[in-house]
């Protein structure tokens, strides 16, 4: 293992990938001593890789995908850190932990209340609260009315992804017309061009 940590804090990007690959060779639930070095290691990376490129350029090399990997094989991450993964700044990153939210959003109801209110927080991009709802998730009549009265939000992004919601059988017919007539009013066109195209097909 000392190789490993070597690798992982005391080398450059690539060497360091496959450093974690290594490690994950050694990666068990009750491994809680490589689990707290991913952990460090990870926290590393973020204060020590190259910036992410925001306006296009080449994406600089970074461990991170592949730590993320492992730390969420080994244990469950809390909502809110599941949240900060899928707002970070890398694809990579974000796309590893959409996967873990795919295979874990419809068992955990806390989850799906997290990703409904980060999206309303603008915490988290809007995709995946519509990617949920296209993918059928069992969000509660709770849930369902949340996501609802997202309509009406001021982000015309987070207003198209929770405007899916009315495409599903999670909402009675007197919820979706109710809806459809304050998605009519919206003063995005997208969003009343959508209503008006739903409300046509009922």
């Amino acid at each position: 293992m000392d190789a490993v940590s070597k690798g992982l804090f005391q080398s450059g990007p690539i060497t360091a990938k496959e450093a974690a690959k290594l490690a994950g060779n050694f990666s068990t639930p009750e491994n809680d001593h490589l689990y707290k070095t991913l952990i460090e290691a990870y926290t590393f990376w973020i204060e020590n890789e190259e910036p992410y490129p925001t306006k296009g350029g080449t994406v600089p090399d970074s461990p991170r995908e592949e730590l993320l990997t492992i730390l969420l094989d080994m244990k469950k991450p809390s909502d809110n850190d599941l949240m900060g993964f899928l707002s970070d700044p890398r694809r990579d990153v974000r796309d590893v932990a959409e996967k873990y939210l795919v295979t874990r959003i419809d068992e955990d109801t806390s989850l799906r209340e997290k990703l409904i209110s980060a999206t309303s927080e603008e915490i988290i991009d809007p995709i995946y609260l519509s990617k949920t709802i296209k993918n059928n998730t069992a969000f509660s009549p709770l849930q369902v009315d949340s996501i609802c009265e997202m309509i009406n939000h001021e982000n015309s992004k987070v207003k198209y992804a929770a405007f899916n919601i009315l495409h599903t059988n999670h909402v009675s017919n007197e919820m979706l017309r109710k809806w459809l007539k304050v998605a009519m009013k919206d003063g995005n066109d997208e969003i009343r061009e959508s209503a008006v195209l739903l409300e046509s097909r009922l």
